[in-house]
Parts: C-alpha cells; structure tokens; sequence
C-alpha cells in the first residue's frame, strides 16, 4: 500500500513539474536576456503618413493572446497575434492623420503595454512609460 502512495506522491509531482516547466522555461529566458522584448519604430512620410512599428521577441517559449497597446500624443491603437513564436518580430502600420510635416515630426509614443500568456496558460502583463 506504501508503494502505491509512493508512486502517486511521484505522478503528482511530475504532473506539478510539467506545468510549471513553461513559466520556469520563460522566467529563466527572462533572467539571462535582457533584450527579451524589444521594438523600434519610424514614421513614414509618404502620401499616407504612418508609423512603421516593429516588435522582437527574442524568448525561446512561444506566446498566446498577444495584445499590444500603443498610446500616442493623442490616441490609442491596439493590436492583437494569436500566437508569436520564438525569435520573431511582429510588424505594425499605424496611420497617422498629421496634415504636415511638422505634425508629424511632434509625434511620439507616450507608452505601451503588453498582454499575453506563456504557452496559453499563464497571463503576464507589462507596460512602458516615457
């Protein structure tokens, strides 16, 4: 009878260990590269003036429900991926409605937040304000 709770106490926790491996796998992946997110931008000045907004993800474990939140000077845009695998850039056009150079040279990003699960099963957030 000793065994079989011996043998269910190690099912039990093998099952715990597989997953957490995911948010473990990530938090390491967080730990050792300080450049697990990171995005740049430039303005478009064409005959329809946008924001080319570039986004790189250099995590070895894939994520879910992605959602980004830019905030400008004046107005909010939000984007949505199903899912971004491991060492990939995510590509954003944003219109912008400057009628002239000037306005468009003013323009910059307030902040932005992100929302997504590790492997669909656990929600981080984060944001950045400037």
């Amino acid at each position: 009878m000793k065994s079989v709770k011996v043998g269910f106490l190690i099912a039990s926790l093998f099952v715990l260990f597989l997953f957490l491996l995911p948010l473990i796998l990530f938090s390491i992946d967080a730990l050792t590269n300080k450049n697990l997110i990171s995005y740049s931008y430039e303005i478009v000045d064409s005959e329809t003036p946008h924001l080319d907004f570039k986004l790189n993800y250099n995590g070895d474990i894939y994520l879910t429900d992605f959602n980004i939140t830019i905030n400008t000077s004046n107005e909010s845009f939000n984007f949505y991926a199903e899912k971004v695998l491991p060492n990939s850039s995510l590509n954003f056009s944003i219109p912008l409605n400057a009628s002239n150079l000037k306005e468009l040279e003013q323009f910059n990003i307030k902040s932005y937040t992100l929302s997504s699960k590790i492997m669909g099963l656990y929600l981080i957030n984060t944001g950045v304000k400037f």
